[in-house]
C-alpha cells in the first residue's frame, strides 16, 4: 500500500510526498539526539530562524523533543523551540499548541517554567489561542500523556506573571473543564480554576456531565461545589487585565 513501503519501485511523486515509512525510525533518532547531544540546541536555534515565518513547521519538527521532555530531565533543543514560539509574529496552529501542551507537562521544572513563560508572553502579546491550548491540554490530560500536577503548577506559574496572563489561564482552564471527570486528579484543575475565577470575579458554568460528580467528598466534588457557588463581583485583577488588553489593542491599532 502507498505510504507503507520504503521507496517502492514506480511510486508516484504524490505518493512519495505522503509516504510515512521510516517516520518512526526518524522520530526515535531525533529523540535520541535531543537526549544525548548538546549540538541539537544549536540546530534547533538555526532551524527556528529558518522557520521564523512558519512556526507550526518548526513545532512539528520539534515534537520528538517535546515528547521526550515528558520523561527525560534533559532535552536539548526544546528551550530554543519555546523561545522561538514565544517571539513569533505568526498566528500559531495546532502543532505549536501541541508542543506547548507537552512542555507544560515536562519532567524538568525548568522546561515547565519556560513553557509557562512562553504561554504568558503569547497572552501578553495577544497571540494566545486559549481554545486551542485548552483542547490540547484536555487531550493530553484525559489520555494521561502528561501528569496533572505538573500542568497545574505550570499554569499557576503562567497565571502569576501578569493579570492578563492570569485571565487567559482561566480561559484555558474553562476549556479543560468538561473533561476533568476523566482526568487523574482532575480536582486540582478545578481547584485552580475556582481560585482564578474568584480572583477575577467571574462565575463559571458547570457542564451538565459534571453535575452528578458534585456529590460526595472527593477533591473533584468539593472543588466543583466551590466553583458552582461563585458569583460575579468587581475585581481589581480583572480591571488590570482589561487595562492590559486595551493597551495591547491600542498598540496593535497604531
Amino acid at each position: 500500500d502507498a505510504g507503507q513501503e520504503l521507496s517502492p519501485e514506480g511510486e508516484t511523486f504524490e505518493n512519495a510526498a505522503v509516504n510515512v515509512m521510516g517516520l518512526l525510525e526518524e522520530f526515535t533518532h531525533r529523540t535520541d539526539d535531543a537526549e544525548n547531544y548538546p549540538f541539537t540546541g544549536a540546530i534547533m536555534q538555526w532551524y527556528a530562524w529558518l522557520m521564523q515565518h512558519n512556526p507550526d513547521v518548526l513545532a512539528a519538527q520539534a515534537m520528538p523533543l517535546a515528547l521526550a521532555a515528558s520523561y527525560q530531565k534533559t532535552v536539548y533543543g526544546l528551550p530554543e523551540t519555546l523561545i522561538s514560539l514565544a517571539d513569533t509574529h505568526r498566528v500559531l496552529g495546532a502543532p505549536s499548541y501541541s508542543v506547548l501542551g507537552w512542555a507544560l507537562g515536562a519532567k524538568n521544572n525548568e522546561y515547565r517554567v519556560q513553557a509557562a513563560e512562553t504561554v504568558a508572553q503569547l497572552a501578553e502579546r495577544g497571540m494566545l489561542d486559549t481554545q486551542l491550548l485548552g483542547e490540547e491540554l484536555a487531550y493530553l490530560l484525559k489520555n494521561q500523556w502528561v501528569p496533572t500536577n505538573r500542568v497545574v503548577q505550570a499554569l499557576k506559574d503562567t497565571a502569576s506573571i501578569s493579570p492578563l496572563a492570569g485571565w487567559r489561564t482561566l480561559q484555558v482552564l474553562v476549556e479543560v473543564l468538561p473533561v476533568v471527570g476523566n482526568v487523574n486528579r482532575g480536582g486540582v484543575l478545578v481547584q485552580l480554576l475556582a481560585q482564578l475565577a474568584k480572583e477575577y470575579g467571574v462565575s463559571v458554568t458547570i457542564p451538565d456531565d459534571l453535575l452528578p460528580k458534585m456529590k460526595g467528598s472527593t477533591v473533584l466534588a468539593k472543588n466543583l461545589r466551590v466553583l458552582h457557588k461563585l458569583t460575579e463581583h468587581p475585581s481589581d485583577l480583572a480591571a488590570q487585565a482589561a487595562e492590559q488588553a486595551q493597551q495591547l489593542a491600542a498598540g496593535n491599532a497604531c
